[in-house]
């Protein structure tokens, strides 16, 4: 199981079977996420699995952004808050930030 960073905010949880992971164990995980009153969705054992495998390169673009001078580390971070559908909207790991 992946829980969502931060976990006790974020209402899905990815599953991971691996290769000898029965049907009713992947059964019990859901009916467990499911009494946390969270979703599941489950991935295959990729690096990354789902979320990250999509959220990191998005991350590297917005550094390769800053770097090349396209836009300031406000402009970018208001481009995540006001105009992304992150439930977080900014991007905390700024460079800038400490």
């Amino acid at each position: 199981m992946h829980f969502l960073n931060p976990a006790h905010i974020m209402k899905l949880v990815e599953l991971i079977p691996g290769i000898a992971t029965t049907r009713e164990t992947v059964e019990m995980a859901k009916t467990f996420v499911k009494k946390l009153g969270k979703r599941t969705v489950e991935s295959k054992d990729y690096p990354g699995f789902l979320l990250n495998r999509m959220l990191v390169p998005m991350i590297n673009e917005a550094i390769y952004l800053l770097y090349e001078g396209a836009g300031t580390a406000e402009s970018i971070d208001r481009v995540m808050k006001q105009g992304s559908i992150s439930p977080w909207g900014r991007w905390p790991w700024r460079p800038d930030r400490t």
